[in-house]
């Protein structure tokens, strides 16, 4: 098949383009681990995504550091190309020992696109990027214009995730996740068997994880397997956008260093399924007004108030991680309200070409200033994204020796409610040792 490019040539020229952009999931945890070796992976990968790439018709055009701007003039030859690849690393993995596998995130795109010099830009390259982050490892995540050109000609079952507001993107994006498990299912060949987080939005997700701790913290050693999700083959879209799955996240490996509330909080319970609505609709009620806005303290007067019913299981245990979060964000604002522009906290950011570390510090009142490549930019908290504050969390928790626990559980429940598996995975090691003591609680 010949290889498509870009008009190249012909400055501000628009046309239309199936963008596919791919990341490495864990990128900077990998780096930090063995640089010399994760570069000699990435590019291993890169070789291999190059040429089916090619294969497929489509041309790479640049690397982003740790992934890859793929161009296709078609759709259909796009969604293929990424369902390979993700097929080709899945069946890599079995094979390679722990630790050589590296899984990617792919973000496909169907729109305008401005050449200029020897690349793309847009609103149709930055759709494709977004789409990218909303990915679960190992998985593919399309826009609806995609959707539309695909669904009738290639086999896929997909699952509708709803109109997602991107960063930098004006409107909201219809996004669907495909379920490359169903389709090797349909196929014939048994499900893989392997831990992933649920395409739910992401203070949907694991909320649920926290639903039912209570009364399972003296059998949390008992895990159960996760049911598989329920797959959307229409291309309608549902009127109100709700949950794509209605189990329970698997929970994170115990260790004994992580604190007796945490591996509580991680450990899922069978749940009927008469209390799956209700839930649903306490996670849609409380999502935009209070955890996109990081807004602990107004849900839990809402709470108190009865303006907010938690109409499910265990409702002092949601409770309880939300006054952790509550705790942890003002530990934050005042830990950085001790940070200056010369004594920043410093946000480590691996990349390979050349990006310097993020530099944060306090910009009252409860406003953050973000340095990012030199460029500082004063934010509110609540338009910071959760995977920036997560790691901007990480860093001031693993700068400061004298973290109170309850800070940490709160570290621990917000990687949870906001779908953060990295996040808990780093926040492991520091879940226990020599912390302070919790604060006691008020009279």
């Amino acid at each position: 098949m010949e290889v498509s490019q870009p008009p190249f040539g012909r400055q501000g020229l628009r046309t239309l383009a199936a963008i596919v952009f791919t990341d490495v999931v864990s990128f900077s945890a990998h780096m930090g681990r063995d640089e010399v070796k994760t570069l000699g992976l990435i590019n291993r990968d890169f070789a291999e995504m190059r040429r089916l790439c090619e294969a497929r018709g489509g041309a790479v055009l640049k690397t982003t550091g740790d992934g890859l701007l793929c161009y296709f003039a078609s759709a259909v030859e796009a969604v293929a190309c990424a369902l390979e690849m993700q097929k080709h690393f899945a069946a890599l993995a079995k094979t390679l020992p722990s630790g050589e596998a590296l899984q990617h995130r792919i973000g496909i795109h169907l729109g305008d696109v401005l050449v200029q010099d020897q690349d793309v830009m847009g609103d149709g390259v930055n759709i494709a990027s977004r789409l990218q982050a909303e990915a679960e490892p190992g998985g593919i995540c399309i826009s609806q214009t995609v959707y539309d050109v695909v669904k009738n000609k290639i086999e896929l079952k997909a699952t509708y995730l709803g109109a997602r507001d991107l960063k930098n993107i004006a409107q909201a994006v219809p996004v669907y996740r495909l379920l490359l498990e169903a389709q090797a299912h349909e196929a014939g060949s048994p499900p893989a068997k392997k831990s992933f987080r649920w395409p739910l939005p992401a203070a949907i997700a694991t909320v649920a994880a926290l639903l039912v701790t209570a009364v399972m913290v003296h059998t949390h050693k008992t895990t159960l397997p996760a049911p598989a999700p329920v797959a959307a083959a229409t291309s309608t879209p549902p009127s109100t956008p709700v949950a794509a799955s209605t189990s329970l996240p698997p929970p994170a490996p115990a260790t004994n260093k992580t604190p007796a509330s945490s591996a509580a909080a991680s450990t899922p319970d069978k749940t009927d399924a008469k209390n799956l609505p209700a839930r649903r609709e306490f996670f849609q009620e409380i999502r935009e007004p209070y955890l996109l806005r990081y807004d602990y303290d107004g849900l839990l007067q809402a709470i108190q108030a009865g303006k907010v019913k938690v109409n499910t299981p265990n409702p002092l245990q949601i409770r309880k991680g939300i006054e952790h979060m509550a705790e942890m964000k003002a530990w934050l604002l005042e830990r950085l309200s001790h940070c200056t522009p010369a004594q920043p906290l410093v946000v480590p950011r691996f990349a390979l070409n050349g990006e310097k570390d993020y530099q944060i510090y306090g910009a009252p009142p409860d406003k953050i200033a973000i340095v990012s490549n030199g460029a500082p930019a004063t934010s509110n908290l609540a338009e910071v994204k959760p995977p920036l504050l997560s790691l901007i969390l990480l860093a001031a928790i693993k700068g400061d020796p004298t973290v109170p626990n309850d800070v940490i559980l709160g570290a621990f429940s917000f990687a949870r409610f906001y779908n953060l598996s990295e996040m808990e995975a780093e926040l492991q090691p520091l879940g226990g040792g020599k912390r302070a003591a919790p604060k006691p609680a008020a009279p």
